[in-house]
């Protein structure tokens, strides 16, 4: 069994064995986002998320949705709201975290295949 990664004397000098995709800079607006999420939590340690919709090439950020609990279902709405207001790009791209893998927002109808 091959493995994806080698270990140095730390987790820090993990490298990745394979080939890298160099991904070409998008040259006009609406050509590329990036989604991902973030959290932080209010002085009384309760615990919100955002969900952070951005231009790769304007910097624009479309689509910020905070809530304490962002679903799949609540991703699709906000998308599906973006494609009626402006479109959506050709590509969107995703971190491989859990809050992206699989779920409702993988079968909607915004995604292209």
């Amino acid at each position: 069994m091959k493995k994806d990664w080698c270990c140095g004397e730390n987790d820090a000098e993990k490298v990745l064995d394979g080939a890298r995709v160099i991904i070409p800079s998008p040259r006009r607006t609406n050509e590329k986002w990036s989604m991902d999420f973030v959290t932080d939590s209010f002085i009384t340690g309760r615990h919100y998320r955002g969900l952070a919709i951005v231009d790769d090439y304007s910097r624009e950020c479309p689509a910020i949705e905070v809530n304490t609990s962002l679903g799949g279902r609540r991703v699709v709405g906000v998308l599906e709201k973006l494609s009626e207001i402006r479109g959506l790009p050709e590509v969107i791209t995703i971190d491989n975290g859990p809050e992206f893998a699989g779920g409702p927002w993988m079968s909607g109808p915004i995604v292209k295949g």
